[in-house]
């Protein structure tokens, strides 16, 4: 198990978006699979319900609605499991990529410079960390893709599906809720930018002498 201090983290992070000269005309787009409660005993995350809508060919949209059904005082850590799988997730298909343990889970799950950013600070009510008893909406949610297309020169993450389940510990040591997720990267050309038409005005034409 790796145990991973965010600072560092993103410092490597940033460090590491000089990998990515050779992709700068592309970016990477995340496709899911699932998003869901992990099947496991206490889970406080009770129901997830998710729509997925496309915006164009590429950007896709989260509309969640989350239940969770206890509270707890803190979360003195959290751990992440990366799976690479074929393109069907099971126990067949799936391997252990990394397994990750934070100590300082709220400041990953909080931080705006992480993907999830956007997410977190949209859905109603406001989310705290740790995550209180009641019910979260979210509409219109996206990712934020510029970390992961930092990450992506390195890790070269498009080609397999990524699964990650992300569980944190309350302070009797026990799993509070624990998310499933899954889905694929791919890599689309950037757009060229649209240039505006120069108007124009030809000279009026002299006044015929009469």
């Amino acid at each position: 198990m790796v145990r991973v201090r965010l600072e560092p983290l993103l410092a490597m992070l940033v460090l590491g978006s000089a990998a990515r000269k050779s992709y700068d005309k592309t970016h990477l787009e995340l496709r899911p699979a699932f998003i869901r409660p992990c099947d496991l005993d206490h889970n406080a995350i009770k129901a997830v319900a998710v729509a997925l809508e496309w915006r164009g060919r590429t950007t896709v949209v989260f509309h969640l609605n989350v239940t969770i059904n206890r509270s707890v005082e803190k979360w003195p850590r959290g751990i992440i499991v990366v799976e690479q799988c074929d393109q069907a997730v099971s126990a067949a298909t799936c391997s252990t990529f990394r397994t990750f343990e934070f100590h300082d889970i709220c400041i990953l799950m909080m931080s705006a410079a992480m993907p999830w950013a956007p997410i977190v600070a949209s859905f109603q009510p406001k989310m705290s960390c740790p995550i209180t008893k009641g019910e979260y909406k979210l509409a219109n949610g996206t990712l934020a893709m510029d970390l992961l297309n930092t990450m992506s020169g390195p890790l070269r993450l498009e080609g397999p599906v990524w699964r990650s389940r992300l569980t944190a510990i309350d302070s009797r040591g026990d799993p509070h809720i624990c998310a499933d997720a899954a889905g694929e990267f791919f890599r689309v050309r950037n757009r060229p930018k649209s240039k505006g038409l120069k108007t124009t005005t030809s000279a009026p034409a002299a006044a015929e002498k009469r």
